[in-house]
């Protein structure tokens, strides 16, 4: 119920210092262009929270201390501030991913299931949708396979710093109900329901039995 006030960005790596990285099956990617996007968009959030007056935090995916040693200097050479004490990671035994996006004002992501999880938990949450154009790869739109325009309500395909800070911005300024309501209108269920309770799986296995 109560929010901090945080801007949580959701992270997708990088976890290790390779060149390359594997993405599906044989196809590999230089990492340089895969994390292209982040050095375009986190300095234009770290704008936005300063103007904001939210604090910058950074949601990891790193799983072990090499990992999360990696993926905090590539995100601390992005931006100005220090991110020792504002750094989460996926191992955090006190605190669950949902939990820091649920306690979050506002949640950012580029490419990450969670952020579409987070989306059916009716979270803030804006989707900057660059990896597919980075990478040339329609599989990494965060849509795909459904079919989505270039721009929405709360995402966007452009990186242009400009538009970066309109979403956050429209976003951020909404009201809860004005937010749920453009979720629904959005047919979220579409893309990613959440079925609270397991009500689905509970009726199937009642079924079964």
């Amino acid at each position: 119920k109560k929010k901090n006030n945080d801007l949580v960005y959701i992270s997708s790596g990088p976890e290790n210092f390779e060149n390359s990285m594997k993405v599906y099956k044989d196809i590999k990617i230089e990492t340089n262009k895969y994390f292209y996007p982040e050095k375009i968009l986190m300095k234009t959030i770290e704008k936005f929270c300063d103007f904001n007056n939210l604090n910058l935090k950074i949601l990891g995916r790193a799983r072990d201390d090499d990992s999360e040693k990696c993926e905090l200097d590539f995100y601390q050479n992005l931006l100005k501030k220090r991110l020792d004490k504002n750094y989460y990671s996926f191992k955090n035994k006190y605190q669950s991913s949902y939990e820091v996006c649920d306690q979050s004002k506002i949640c950012v992501c580029i490419y990450s299931a969670l952020g579409l999880e987070i989306l059916s938990r009716y979270c803030k949450t804006v989707i900057f949708n660059f990896r597919s154009e980075a990478t040339q790869l329609e599989n990494l739109n965060i849509f795909s396979p459904m079919r989505v325009r270039n721009n929405g309500e709360f995402w966007s395909s452009e990186m242009d710093q400009n538009k970066i800070l309109e979403k956050l911005t429209y976003v951020n300024n909404l009201r809860e109900d004005q937010w749920r309501n453009t979720l629904n209108n959005f047919k979220l269920i579409n893309l990613l329901g959440r079925d609270e309770g397991n009500k689905n799986f509970i009726k199937l296995l009642n079924e079964k039995n």
